[in-house]
This record gives structure tokens, sequence and C-alpha cells, in this order.
């Protein structure tokens, strides 16, 4: 999909960023399938923890649009971050070796608390538009990650393949076009002040993003 109105300011805006996350050497590492058994468990603690708080800002987002088409295309979204993406990581996880008790008592690591907090802060906006320039570097961002590891070649690890795979199926895609096309319609009628909150509200996801990355890389 091609991307055009605020979106596609917001994205120009932050080239630099987004070139930096799909370059990143814990998204190639996934791509060479050399992230190792112990790190990607690490990383899928964290993205078990991150989604809690992903799913609750979605509902706060649900919670206020005007209209019902609205609510249920981010009950969608809603239903496939639990029902759909959770268990999936969780599934992997145990293909990594881990337990099923120890990813329900993993603890936030700093990047991803300061991610979550940003979400929190973003869905108590009361603001769509803010919500959803909060939530779409992350939503956005992984079909960008694996589009591009999928250009290069799909790992050969049906565990590495199967996470990329996850983000390149048609729901997840048409869930984020859909945040695409609902940004670009509330910017049309919001004021300037909430969109320039929008603006902060996706340049700190940006910077969340990348951090979030950096410490997959990290281990």
């Amino acid at each position: 999909m091609s991307h055009d109105g605020f979106f596609a300011e917001l994205i120009a805006a932050h080239a630099d960023e987004h070139r930096a996350t799909i370059a990143h050497p814990a998204v190639q590492a996934i791509a060479d399938e050399t992230l190792g058994d112990a790190r990607f468990r690490a990383y899928l603690e964290q993205d078990y923890l991150f989604l809690q708080a992903y799913a609750r800002a979605i509902a706060s987002a649900a919670a206020v649009a005007d209209s019902l088409e609205d609510v249920a295309w981010l009950a969608r979204l809603l239903d496939s971050t639990v029902a759909v993406e959770m268990d999936a990581v969780a599934r992997l996880y145990a293909s990594f070796g881990g337990a099923s008790e120890e990813l329900a008592r993993a603890s936030m690591h700093p990047a991803c608390r300061n991610y979550v907090d940003h979400l929190r802060a973003h869905a108590a906006s009361g603001r769509l538009l803010v919500m959803l320039a909060a939530l779409l570097p992350c939503q956005w961002g992984y079909r960008e990650v694996a589009h591009t590891i999928a250009q290069r070649g799909l790992p050969r690890d049906e565990r590495y393949r199967g996470w990329v795979n996850e983000y390149l199926s048609v729901e997840y895609g048409t869930l984020v076009d859909r945040m695409v096309v609902t940004l670009n319609r509330e910017a049309e009628h919001e004021s300037q002040r909430a969109r320039q909150r929008a603006k902060e509200a996706f340049a700190a996801g940006m910077h969340h993003e990348l951090a979030f990355w950096t410490m997959v890389a990290n281990g």
C-alpha cells in the first residue's frame, strides 16, 4: 500500500529511524538465523509483556472511536493481538526451549518498560489520532521488518520463518492499512494541537521501537 496524507508526513520525518530499524543487527540476526535460542527467548519474554500493554492501548482506542465501523476493526486488531499474536509468541517461546511458567513470571526490561509507559500515556490522551500515532510505529514497523527479511529470502529454520510469516499475513497487513487510513482521516479534521501531539507520539514510538531492537541485540 502506498502511503499518503498525514502518515506520509510522519514516516518522511523519521526515515532515518526507519532505515536504522529495518537494518538493525537484531533484525539481521533473525534474517540469518543467528540470534540464538537464549536471546530469542529473552526477546519473546519482553514482546509478550509489551503486547499485554499494546492490547490495552488498542482497547482504549476502541473506547473513544466515534463510529461502530472503527470500533469493529479495532476489535479485530485487539483479537488478533491477544488470540493470534500473543498465542504465537507463547508457542514460539516453547519452540526455543522456554517454559510457560518462565514466560509468565518474566520481568520487564527498562527498554520495554519505557515503551509500555509511552503507550499508557498516549492511551490516556482521549484522542484517537494520538493513540493511533503511538501504536503505528510497532504495527507498521513489524510489517516493514518482515517484508525486508522476506525480500532477502525467508529463514530456513521453521521457527525463525514462522516469526516472519506472522507479520506477512494478509490479515495483519489489512489491519496495518486500516490503521493508516483511519489515522489519515482523523488528521483531516483534528486541530493543529492534536496533530502536533500525534507527531510527538509517533516520534517517541519510533525511538522506542529502535531501543527495543537494541535491547534484543544486546540480549
